[in-house]
């Protein structure tokens, strides 16, 4: 809101995490090979009108292949986790 910070503004539901960690896989696929997924649960679409968009992409490689290792070995444990749960 751009008002006072609050401690309530540190706050993220566990669910929303998960959905991050969606996203990032998206990204990093879109990344690799410019695909988009999405579903009826967790839509996805690039955005139509920023005019800055292909320098945003550029940015967003870059950052994913600076990351690549740290991203592969938490992504691991994160399958193995969802695995061991029956995911």
């Amino acid at each position: 809101t751009g008002e006072k910070w609050s401690r309530q503004s540190e706050e993220l539901p566990l669910h929303r995490v998960i959905d991050l960690a969606t996203l990032i896989c998206i990204t990093m696929d879109y990344s690799k090979n410019g695909r988009l997924s999405s579903s009826d649960d967790f839509p996805v679409s690039r955005s139509a009108d920023n005019h800055e968009l292909t320098h945003h992409i550029g940015l967003m490689k870059k950052e994913l292949k600076e990351n690549q290792e740290y991203l592969d070995e938490s992504l691991k444990r994160l399958s193995t986790e969802l695995k061991r749960l029956g995911y």
